[in-house]
């Protein structure tokens, strides 16, 4: 389990661990990744690390708050490790956990990326991806209090995670501003992917407007990680 006090330091508009550098990613093995929208949208980081029911697993997960439809792009290359697509069903209750639409799409490299509660998927398992290519449609599938994207850099199989679709996260980063960063809560996000991939070398003049901060999973916290580790197993 991750653990659940972190020191932070400020960079941009997102934070990284305190020590640790920000433009190691290769070295680690780790593919860079773009935000998983098109290119010049914001959306708004609605819930961060580590708080509401960011815990355990979900810890290094980022919530965009992401209108349902919204097409959902693949964050960098790799494989489909698994897809699910057939449910309609969602709710604010942990009954509702089981019925999450997903797509895991791995890396090649111990990691993967987790796309969650998602309303429609394109992709079958097997299927290579490039960065930028839509995998999905945004939705609030399975224990959702709204309309959102959950995603997350994960452990695959091969890195230590298990054969379900909801393995233990890391800090991982995005690219679109050519440097590694960490989306803050409350702040607006602006993709760069389903371009050239060529990273943003400057801030936008709206990268930091500040939007709402949301749990969208009803300020759960422990049982919101709890359940969908329970429900990654079936």
């Amino acid at each position: 389990m991750l653990c659940r006090t972190v020191a932070l330091v400020a960079f941009a508009t997102g934070c990284v661990v305190a020590g640790e550098p920000t433009d190691d990613t290769a070295e680690r093995g780790r593919a860079k990744s773009l935000l998983p929208w098109t290119a010049f949208v914001d959306f708004n980081v609605s819930q961060g690390h580590n708080v509401g029911s960011h815990t355990g697993f979900g810890g290094w997960a980022w919530d965009f708050g992401m209108p349902a439809g919204t097409a959902v792009l693949a964050a960098h290359d790799g494989t489909v490790r698994a897809a699910k697509g057939d449910s309609v069903v969602g709710g604010c209750d942990a009954k509702f956990a089981e019925k999450a639409n997903y797509v895991i799409v791995d890396q090649g490299n111990g990691y993967e990326s987790l796309y969650l509660h998602l309303r429609g998927v394109v992709v079958p398992a097997g299927r290579k991806v490039k960065r930028g290519e839509i995998i999905g449609y945004s939705g609030e599938t399975g224990w959702s209090c709204g309309a959102h994207l959950h995603f997350q850099i994960q452990r695959s199989p091969s890195g230590g995670g298990t054969t379900g679709w909801y393995n233990e996260s890391i800090h991982d980063y995005f690219w679109d501003r050519g440097t590694a960063w960490d989306p803050e809560a409350g702040t607006s996000a602006s993709s760069r992917n389903g371009t050239d991939g060529t990273a943003r070398t400057h801030e936008e003049p709206h990268a930091h407007a500040h939007g709402e901060l949301i749990d969208f999973h009803g300020g759960a916290g422990e049982a919101w990680d709890f359940a969908m580790q329970a429900a990654s197993e079936y």
